[in-house]
């Protein structure tokens, strides 16, 4: 028989592992997108600034990046894309 204090550490190492799965889930969204502006500057522009790179793995919200990649599919100077605005 599980004691009430067994049942609250359970329950909160279920609740760490979803969090932690949850977590896991954003840092993946984000690397990817990082990557995919990356290949998108690289595919369209034929390099990518190492000051752009940095700028860009800097930010760390996904609806940023995600205009950020809209953006450098739109431009079509890579000077156009100012990160300053996101």
């Amino acid at each position: 028989m599980t004691t009430f204090v067994e049942k609250i550490h359970q329950e909160g190492e279920i609740k760490g592992r979803l969090e932690g799965e949850q977590i896991g889930e954003q840092r993946g969204k984000i690397e990817a997108l990082h990557q995919s502006i990356l290949d998108a500057i690289e595919v369209k522009f034929q390099k990518v600034p190492r000051k752009l790179k940095g700028q860009i793995a800097r930010i760390q919200d996904e609806k940023k990046l995600s205009q950020i990649l809209r953006t450098v599919i739109q431009v079509e100077h890579l000077e156009q894309v100012n990160l300053s605005q996101f």
